[in-house]
């Protein structure tokens, strides 16, 4: 599965000589104990050295600084349970916070002040919000959105480090300034930069310098600065300088309602010339996680279906971020009410007229592509083929195969904690497996993934291709060596969308294929 909040955590080490914090984060593992490491740089081994958390504790899994960058909080994972350590001098103290209630964000204006996404309420959505790390007791209210929790991320002063603003999803983005001067600056930036979307992200000590990032549904992000003074920008760097946006389609945003009656967010791109007079394909794209979302913007996936005239669909489902306060919380684990949020989205679209609804097919990677094989499954009818790439169709052999990680890294205890133990809930996990209903596949599925992936070993895909096979289901492979969760080189990603084009072309834009019932 992608990583969720309790894995997307930074490691700080400290320079023995210096004191100040380097960066060393993994891009392929977000967990791990950082208490040690040691790395050469510029013939001088930079080494951590601070106190650690209480021996026995558990697994530390994150270190977050105060607003100074100083070490300031640790994040410690045991049996599948969470806790918060405050440094005190050189003592780690435990924070009197349940990290099942709240989610840190990140460190407040004043000593000991941290930001939460705070606890759920009753009918409203979860609030940015204050808190004392120290007695865990809740202060006040930065951001309360009345559609949606705050998911997003914080914007400090340069020379203070104080919080400034927060920038947040919704059905698009949104940028909340806690200060006047910059809710005057972000007006001035938008300015400069009409019918784009304008982040902050940086300045020089004195506020005149500007760092902004500028982009659209249609255009991909470029870096720029803007000079206060002078009134002057310039480009920094057009991230995809061979993306002309004069070609690309617009990506409209919708509303679809679920079977039990909640209103969540979806994406429609219609390729050029799609009408109710000439009706697309589509192609459901589901998205990664499950607790991330899809979000307004250019998406080069998405502009790349649309170019081969494919419709796309991309739909946020409960667990999505934002959603947390519409549905109970069992919820967020409960995939097989994700699936059933995803089929619905696709049956909104199919009534609307707006795609031809005869010509179906469900994409996605990862969790995405549990969703996929899912909705071939036990939607049989509804598309015509399926695309996955790294995805988990066996929920048991998942857990199992994070056990062998349990000392190193809190997914298996937390997957035992929220989603069960399959030893002991063999039912549960089998109804929400799509290996066991293969039978009930009656479309081709195309099968990617990598073969060095650690987050969902390649043994997901392969057991996929076994059942798919016995039950004498067509389908297409793709894997890829030196790849791991996700393809990441060029030359493997140009061939899996060469491949997913030619598989979708054939499927989508010819008769319908049938499996014969076994």
């Amino acid at each position: 599965m992608d990583s969720n909040h309790d894995e997307g955590v930074a490691k700080f080490t400290t320079d023995v000589q210096t004191g100040k914090f380097v960066d060393f984060s993994s891009a392929e593992t977000d967990f791990g104990d950082r208490r040690e490491e040691v790395r050469e740089n510029n013939g001088k081994h930079i080494v951590s050295h601070f106190v650690q958390p209480p021996m026995g504790s558990g697994l530390t899994y994150d270190y977050e600084p105060d607003k100074a960058g100083e070490l300031a909080y640790s994040f410690i994972a045991q049996h599948g349970q969470l806790t918060m350590y405050r440094l005190g001098g050189n003592k780690w103290m435990k924070c009197p916070i349940d990290l099942e209630r709240v989610d840190f964000l990140g460190a407040g204006n004043e000593p000991g002040q941290i930001i939460v996404l705070g606890p759920r309420q009753e009918g409203k959505p979860r609030a940015l919000q204050l808190m004392d790390s120290a007695t865990g007791q809740l202060r006040d209210v930065l951001l309360q959105d009345p559609h949606y929790d705050f998911n997003g991320w914080l914007y400090r002063n340069p020379t203070t480090g104080d919080v400034l603003g927060a920038e947040f999803e919704r059905d698009g983005p949104r940028m909340v300034w806690f200060n006047e001067d910059y809710s005057r600056l972000q007006k001035i930036l938008d300015g400069f930069f009409p019918g784009l979307v304008v982040q902050v992200y940086g300045s020089d000590t004195a506020q005149k310098l500007f760092l902004v990032g500028t982009y659209s549904d249609k255009q991909p992000i470029t870096y720029s600065w803007v000079n206060l003074e002078t009134h002057a920008v310039g480009m920094i760097k057009n991230s995809a300088p061979w993306i002309d946006p004069q070609r690309m389609q617009p990506m409209n945003i919708i509303k679809f309602k679920t079977r039990d009656g909640r209103r969540l967010d979806a994406y429609l791109t219609l390729p050029a010339g799609a009408s109710k007079a000439n009706p697309p394909p589509l192609v459901v794209l589901s998205h990664g996680g499950p607790w991330v979302r899809d979000e307004w913007g250019f998406d080069g996936e998405v502009q790349f279906l649309a170019y081969h005239g494919y419709a796309v669909l991309q739909p946020n489902y409960r667990g999505s971020t934002g959603y947390d306060w519409m549905f109970p919380e069992e919820d967020e684990w409960n995939f097989l009410k994700m699936h059933d949020d995803v089929t619905d989205a696709t049956k909104v679209i199919m009534a609307s007229g707006l795609i031809d609804k005869d010509r179906v097919a469900i994409m996605g990677g990862s969790f995405g592509g549990y969703l996929a094989v899912s909705g071939v499954t036990h939607e049989p009818a509804l598309y015509r083929c399926a695309v996955t790439n790294a995805g988990v169709f066996d929920w048991t052999l998942q857990v199992q195969s994070k056990k062998f990680d349990q000392y190193d890294s809190p997914t298996y205890g937390r997957l035992i904690e929220k989603l069960g133990d399959p030893k002991k809930e063999q039912a549960k996990f089998a109804a929400m497996s799509p290996i066991n209903f293969v039978s009930q596949i009656r479309v081709p599925v195309f099968v990617a993934g990598g073969k060095d992936d650690h987050t969902v070993e390649i043994e997901q895909s392969k057991h996929l291709i076994s059942a798919l096979e016995t039950n004498k289901v067509p389908y297409e492979k793709f894997f890829a060596g030196a790849e791991g969760h996700g393809m990441h080189h060029l030359k493997e990603q140009a061939e899996l969308y060469d491949r997913i084009i030619v598989f979708l072309d054939k499927y989508l834009k010819s008769g319908r294929p049938v499996v014969a019932a076994q």
